[in-house]
């Protein structure tokens, strides 16, 4: 079995042992949820998303589809995520994190703010025995600090008599040197 497969695993054994949970507290998932580690895009001014559910209405196929970050390592910590997308799916996503979401998870053991909502000790009770279940997260924590940074294509180009400077790129600069506005000669 492949480490991708291992970890789409664990995510599906996850969900299914919330199901439970959710289930116990009052709550049904939907059935239409797919899970998934990938980099949730950023939204509504976010600096930096830990997942993210989309609506069923945005798929082509009906499904909800939670995401949680590749850069969270721990078992607790996307276990913590799923939970709070899976409030969404449950609820709605147009409930935001207010009414209905905010009841279901104070329900399942959730504690405020419900736009980051810490587990309380329901809920860790409740990760915990997933993790029992289930066992640790099959896979490492990403480090996007290491991706390496695209360097810039772009030369600088200097008036020599006032100092005034243009950025170009070699391709415009096979035709010849960029022309100062200010002095109206060449720039090197």
């Amino acid at each position: 079995m492949t480490n991708s497969l291992q970890r789409q695993m664990w995510l599906e054994k996850a969900v299914q042992c919330f199901r439970l949970h959710f289930q116990e507290c009052g709550w049904t998932i939907p059935e239409n949820v797919r899970v998934s580690i990938g980099i949730p895009k950023g939204m509504h001014g976010q600096k930096k998303a830990i997942g993210q559910c989309w609506s069923d209405r945005a798929t082509s196929d009906g499904y909800y589809e939670i995401f949680s970050s590749p850069e969270q390592g721990q078992e607790f910590d996307h276990l913590e995520t799923i939970a709070h997308e899976l409030i969404h799916a449950t609820v709605g996503t147009e409930a935001g994190h207010k009414g209905l979401f905010k009841l279901c998870a104070l329900d399942v053991g959730f504690v405020g703010p419900m736009t980051t909502t810490p587990s309380g000790d329901k809920m860790k009770a409740a990760i915990q025995r997933i993790i029992n279940s289930i066992g640790f997260y099959p896979a490492g924590k990403l480090n996007i600090n290491e991706r390496k940074k695209k360097k810039t294509y772009m030369i600088k180009c200097e008036c020599s008599a006032c100092g005034y400077v243009v950025r170009t790129t070699q391709q415009w600069l096979a035709y010849g040197d960029p022309i100062c506005p200010v002095d109206k000669i060449g720039m090197n």
